[in-house]
């Protein structure tokens, strides 16, 4: 039976992984297939061509990097307002048996 959760768990750790296996498999092709790195590898040599891929697959890990870290803030962010407005409003509970009962 299915059942409703808050997220999707630990499928979220898997889709960070395949993530970062895409960057490395999608740069790596560029590398291989593209006219525009052909000029590299003319200019600089293989290993030229091989600091700039390494440099461009660094540049795309920070920026997905970046991205999930923002959203794991903003949900951390979301969770204490929700807990701090649960808070506040038994105090606010609180406060008013207080007064009816005195």
């Amino acid at each position: 039976m299915a059942h409703k959760t808050g997220g999707i768990g630990v499928w979220e750790h898997v889709l960070h992984v395949v993530t970062v296996i895409a960057v490395f498999t999608n740069c790596s092709l560029m590398a291989l297939t593209s006219s525009q790195f052909h000029i590299v590898r003319e200019t600089w040599g293989n290993l030229g061509l091989f600091g700039v891929i390494v440099g461009w697959e660094y540049i795309m890990l920070m920026i997905v990097i970046s991205y999930q870290i923002k959203n794991q803030m903003l949900s951390h962010i979301e969770g204490a307002q929700i807990s701090w407005g649960k808070m506040m409003k038994t105090k606010t509970l609180i406060r008013y048996h207080r007064i009816n009962i005195q």
